[in-house]
């Protein structure tokens, strides 16, 4: 179990041993923190040196010395750190555990040089290769050269979730002396940028917004987000590298972006957050797996899922192809309901293509459930990895009625074949008032009513061998 502490002597940076070694790789390892969390990624352009293993340990020293400064300005809450089980770690630190991927960008230096583009070509270029997770914001020392030499970093505001766009990203190349001191440069930057990436301060502000916001002539429009109250604060838009955590406030009188009394943004309500004034540490159970299912009518795709266990349940959070279902830039996406429908202007599911569906429960600290996932093709049903047809969960298109006739011995309703793309229709279900009347064999294509039995209304619907049933065709009034 982990436990998430801060130590005697917190804000200082006390040295840590990263256990990963020699097991650096560029693939995240498995997540053993169920929470919305952040991950690291150490990231050097394609011709430039890895420097990693000579760094490791610094930035783990880092992060524990930000962490337990955060905990010490509120010790009811700590970011929460995506972390790994490393075999023979005796580091006690849970900070020797972080979880962090070492990746060679694709491309050479000189095309993430340029300030204006650093942090959208970095991250592009990490999102292309599978980071930008929806559950994880992105830390990323970016290890090549920058053409900024008093830029240490940007956090990605405008984004309370995690994903393609959760991103702080520092730059190595302007501020890198100071790794592993806790002081300085790097330290209070991966803090500063962090707390943006947690969507401190995005501009544009309402109204009334922050009260202490940067303006033009308390340092430009650039510094828009950030506080100008005090230097001292972790937000403030310059610093030195002479500054240490000690000397550092975490929005001072909480009236901008964290713990305000304000309508807008509190960095401290983050879900990447953990919340160690809360009884509730237990992730979620659930959703069984085997009841996750989705069904299609047309281009419209119905995916559903039973309901999770545990304690302060939140709602559930739902992915499509990777992605969330939804994004806000005001709050977390969660539903309540257990079941979406997919077919909009966003996403437009096509026949017989696969959709990877997802779905895990969050509750209100932030910790999330298993993650569930179905591969669905449109149309057909649930595939395997090979898109081999696991389960048909999909009915036959609706028959539609034909015009009925009227016979000596009775009322002929007739209708036209049905369609299954995942199999063969078995047979076709005769309804009067919505209950069955009689099931008759797929070759069969009309039933003669008896006229003392015809009175009611008439629905005819397909059968596949799945027990599918289609939709009800259009209705026939005997009276």
């Amino acid at each position: 179990m982990l436990i998430w502490s801060a130590p005697a002597n917190a804000g200082v940076a006390v040295p840590v041993t990263w256990c990963g070694g020699s097991e650096q790789t560029n693939v995240e390892r498995a997540d053993v923190v169920n929470g919305l969390q952040i991950h690291i990624v150490y990231a050097y352009a394609s011709d430039t040196p890895n420097r990693f293993p000579a760094l490791a340990n610094g930035i783990a020293t880092d992060i524990a010395a930000i962490a337990a400064w955060f905990q010490l300005q509120d010790p009811t809450r700590v970011l929460r750190f995506d972390l790994a089980e490393f075999l023979n770690c005796a580091e006690p630190s849970i900070y020797g555990t972080l979880d962090i991927t070492v990746v060679q960008l694709p491309r050479a230096g000189a095309e993430y040089q340029a300030n204006a583009t650093t942090v959208t070509r970095v991250s592009d270029d990490l999102n292309a290769m599978g980071y930008g997770h929806p559950d994880k914001k992105t830390l990323v020392y970016y290890d090549g050269p920058f053409d900024n030499p008093t830029n240490c970093g940007k956090g990605v505001t405008g984004q309370i979730d995690g994903g393609k766009n959760g991103y702080a990203v520092i730059f190595l190349a302007a501020c890198s002396a100071n790794v592993g001191t806790g002081i300085g440069d790097v330290a209070l930057t991966v803090a500063h940028e962090l707390i943006h990436a947690l969507n401190a301060l995005p501009v544009p502000f309402p109204s009334p917004g922050p009260p202490n916001v940067c303006g033009v002539s308390q340092g430009g429009a650039e510094d828009l987000g950030h506080p100008c109250d005090s230097a001292t604060d972790i937000m403030f838009p310059t610093g030195s590298p002479a500054d240490k955590f000690s000397t550092q406030v975490l929005d001072l009188n909480r009236d901008d972006y964290y713990g305000h009394q304000g309508a807008w943004w509190d960095v401290r309500n983050s879900l990447f957050l953990i919340r160690l004034d809360s009884t509730d540490a237990a992730a979620p159970t659930g959703p069984a797996a085997k009841r996750v299912t989705a069904t299609s009518v047309k281009r419209i795709v119905t995916f559903k899922w039973p309901k999770a266990g545990g304690g302060g349940l939140l709602g559930y959070r739902v992915y499509t192809n990777g992605n969330l279902f939804q994004t806000s830039n005001d709050k977390f996406y969660t539903t309540k309901k257990r079941k979406i429908t997919i077919g909009d202007k966003r996403i437009v599911p096509r026949p017989k293509r696969i959709m990877e569906l997802g779905v895990r429960a969050i509750d209100k600290s932030g910790n999330l459930g298993p993650l569930e996932t179905i591969r669905f093709r449109v149309g057909v049903g649930i595939v395997n990895a090979k898109g081999k047809l696991i389960k048909d969960t999909v009915p036959p298109s609706s028959p539609k009625l034909k015009q009925s006739q009227v016979l000596a011995s009775g009322i002929q309703i007739r209708w036209n074949k049905a369609v299954d793309i995942g199999g063969k229709v078995k047979s076709y279900r005769l309804e009067r008032n919505k209950r069955s009347f009689i099931v008759v064999p797929a070759s069969t294509r009309s039933f003669i009513v008896p006229f003392d039995k015809a009175r009611g209304t008439w629905t005819v619907r397909a059968i596949d061998k799945a027990k599918n049933l289609s939709p009800r065709t259009q209705s026939l009034t005997i009276k």
